[in-house]
């Protein structure tokens, strides 16, 4: 089976063990955001919010003040797959541009699924290492990216990150896809 990911870009791929933090208290319940929203923010290299336009701010629910100098793992939902995290840090690394499909949550607990695109971004002055813009995603996107986050989430759970990776790259090879190119076709849905 021939395959479109180059078997170098995983090999390269780190996977870091830290703890996700499941603090806050969540409701299965989503909120949809609206598809003519422009929702925007820039990162610091150190994973901090620098900027977020209101459409950010809205659909986050939390306040600007709250959100910035604060860790984008603010609205990080838990059941996120760590895997697909490490997948987009290789990618923004290597100064790609790539679309990922994101479960986020809300400070009331709510979730919201977008596709995040991340554009790298070496501002040296602000620090900034990538901006992001949220656009909402189909339902029969958020059907199928579902089942696949969650049996990533899963096997991370009982198995680990190493075991979710391999079963990630054989999820692509059997649909002759790339992660970005993936992402691209749920986009498409």
């Amino acid at each position: 089976m021939k395959t479109l990911v180059k078997k170098s870009q995983h090999d390269l791929i780190t996977i870091p063990k830290k703890k996700v933090n499941k603090s806050s208290t969540l409701i299965n319940e989503e909120f949809l955001i609206d598809n003519n929203t422009a929702s925007a923010c820039r990162i610091t290299t150190k994973n901090t919010i620098k900027f977020c336009n209101t459409d950010f701010i809205k659909n986050s629910g939390y306040s600007e003040k709250e959100l910035l100098q604060n860790s984008l793992d603010l609205i990080k939902h838990p059941e996120m797959p760590k895997i697909i995290s490490d997948f987009t840090k290789y990618y923004i690394n290597k100064d790609i541009e790539i679309g990922v499909i994101v479960k986020n949550k809300t400070k009331d607990g709510k979730y919201f699924w977008s596709l995040n695109n991340y554009t790298p971004n070496r501002t040296e002055n602000l620090n900034i290492a990538y901006s992001i813009k949220h656009n909402a995603i189909s339902f029969k996107a958020k059907i199928e990216i579902t089942k696949l986050y969650n049996c990533l989430h899963n096997i991370e759970n009982n198995s680990g990150e190493k075991i979710a990776y391999k079963y990630l790259i054989g999820y692509l090879e059997e649909r002759h896809m790339s992660f970005p190119n993936y992402t691209k076709h749920l986009a498409s849905l």
